[in-house]
This record gives C-alpha cells, sequence and structure tokens, in this order.
C-alpha cells in the first residue's frame, strides 16, 4: 500500500526578542509528512496588522495588499517545488522542498567547498599571513583569466587580473559578453565551463547556478538605475544583451535551477504588468472599434 505524503504551508510572523514593539519579520512554515521548516520572506509587518489564523496581513491599505499578493505568490512557488517532487517520484521531505524552492540544488563536493572547510577548521590554528593566502585561493574565480599585463590567448578570457580584480569577476565576465554579442554566447558560456569544471573549481551545475546568480544580479541592478543617468543608453543595450543570454540560460537549464524567489516574483511581476498594458490597448482598440457598429 503506497505511503501518503501529507503537505502544508502556513504564514507567521516573528518579531526579535529585543525589539518586541517593532516590525515582525514575515515566515513560510513549510510542513511536510509532521516536519517543519521556515523561511523568510523578508518582508515587515506590524503584528497589530497580522492575522495569526488566515496567515496573512489585515486591512485594505495598498501596502497590506502588496504584502499579501506576494505571500499567495510564495505559496504557489512553494506548492509549485513540492508537486515538481512528487511528479519527480523523488523522496519528499520538508528540506528537498524548501530547497527547490529556494533555488539550492544538492551538488558534489568541488574545490571551493574543500577550500571553505579548510578555512572554517583552520582559521583559529594559522598566522594572519597565511589565513590570508589561504582566503586568497578561496576567491579564484570561475571564469578564464588571461595573465597579468599580457595579451588575452583566446577572445573569450576575460581581465585583468590585477589587485582585487576577483571580487569584480563577474563585471569581467560580463563586459567579455558585451563585447562578443548575443550571437556568441554560448560558446562563450561553454568555454568558461569547461574550464571551470576541468580545473575542478565546481560542477556543471554549479557553474550554471554562479552564472545564473551574476545575470539575475546585474539585470535588477540595471532595472534599478536612473533613466536620466548619463549612462541610460548603454545599460539599455547592456539589458537587452543580458536578457537575451537569461533565456539562452533558461533553454539549458536540465539542473533543475530555481531562480531565488525574489527574483522569480519580480520577473512575474513585470510579466504581469506587461500584459495588463496590453490589455489596456486591447481594450482601448475594442473601444473605437464599436462605432462602426451602429
Amino acid at each position: 500500500m503506497k505511503s501518503r505524503n501529507t503537505f502544508g504551508i502556513h504564514f507567521v510572523i516573528r518579531t526579535p526578542q529585543q525589539q518586541k514593539k517593532g516590525m515582525a519579520t514575515v515566515y513560510a512554515r513549510i510542513a511536510v509528512n509532521g516536519r517543519r521548516s521556515e523561511i523568510s520572506l523578508k518582508k515587515k509587518v506590524a503584528p497589530k496588522d497580522w492575522d495569526e489564523a488566515k496567515g496573512k496581513a489585515k486591512g485594505k491599505r495598498e501596502k497590506i495588499q502588496k504584502l499579501n499578493s506576494h505571500i499567495e505568490r510564495v505559496r504557489t512557488l512553494i506548492a509549485d517545488a513540492y508537486h515538481e517532487l512528487v511528479q519527480q517520484r523523488k523522496t519528499v521531505h520538508v528540506d528537498a522542498v524548501k530547497s527547490l524552492f529556494l533555488g539550492t540544488a544538492e551538488g558534489t563536493v568541488t574545490l571551493r567547498k574543500l577550500v571553505e572547510y579548510h578555512n572554517r577548521e583552520t582559521a583559529h590554528k594559522l598566522a594572519q599571513g597565511t589565513l590570508k593566502n589561504y582566503y586568497t585561493t578561496q576567491r579564484d574565480t570561475y571564469f578564464k583569466t588571461r595573465r597579468p599585463f599580457s595579451r588575452r590567448k583566446h577572445r573569450y578570457d576575460i581581465g585583468s587580473p590585477i589587485g582585487f580584480w576577483n571580487y569584480y569577476d563577474d563585471n569581467h565576465f560580463l563586459t567579455r559578453l558585451y563585447v562578443i554579442g548575443n550571437e556568441e554566447q554560448e560558446q562563450c558560456y561553454n568555454y568558461h565551463m569547461e574550464y571551470a569544471v576541468s580545473t575542478g573549481k565546481c560542477t556543471e551545475a554549479e557553474f550554471y547556478a554562479h552564472v545564473r546568480e551574476i545575470v539575475a544580479d546585474h539585470i535588477e541592478a540595471i532595472r534599478k538605475e536612473s533613466p536620466f543617468s548619463c549612462k541610460h543608453g548603454r545599460n539599455r543595450v547592456n539589458l537587452k544583451y543580458l536578457r537575451t543570454f537569461r533565456d539562452y540560460l533558461v533553454s539549458i537549464n536540465t539542473y533543475g535551477y530555481r531562480d531565488p524567489v525574489d527574483i522569480t516574483i519580480t520577473r512575474y511581476d513585470m510579466e504581469i504588468a506587461s500584459l495588463k498594458k496590453e490589455l489596456a490597448k486591447k481594450n482601448k482598440e475594442l473601444e473605437e472599434l464599436k462605432i462602426y457598429e451602429k
């Protein structure tokens, strides 16, 4: 006889101990087969505006309505993650649902993870100079770079790797992508992925997730730029490149990767706004055509 899974989602609030009179943070509480886990929505609400029984904010103010809409979208995404596990006949437990929702996939041990573990375990034993060298190793990049003060051996190599360059390797990678253009994005991506995997820096799935996060972060950053900025023209061009590259990445997603919830919801909101705009346009055209009915 098949065992049946139990599944539930409820939303609760938590107020920090030192701020009992302040704003509370909203959490999604997931329950699967009797086990529970919580995820912060990173949204705040006044405790007096919260309906504990219904698991949502109460009131008709615009801010409250937006929060409740956000909660319902999160509920749908969590439920989708649960049903995806069931349909794929995978082991269904609360941590699996949570990981799928957050977009964190299970990965194998890689060089980077080993270095991170080493740093944690030996931080209290090593001198600062030695420890600094270990942390420098940890900050190594997934992308293939050109040697300092030399020409690129390959047109897809990124640069210039000097100083604190590895804190900006995402910028170097995307700058190279802008120069190459949409026609060679696939080749550029595969070039760097093969380098990262062959050198043991990460798995294909980890490289994919890393690039997806970089692209999502930069799209969001450009969207927040002022349209009156002197960089607006360049930003529009770069945004077009990024969205085309993002669509390519989505098309090759065989790793079960899911965008972080805030990015997913932002994309859904943009699509909804676009559809509403199109609907308003169609309604206007319909009204104009009504004069011919008489």
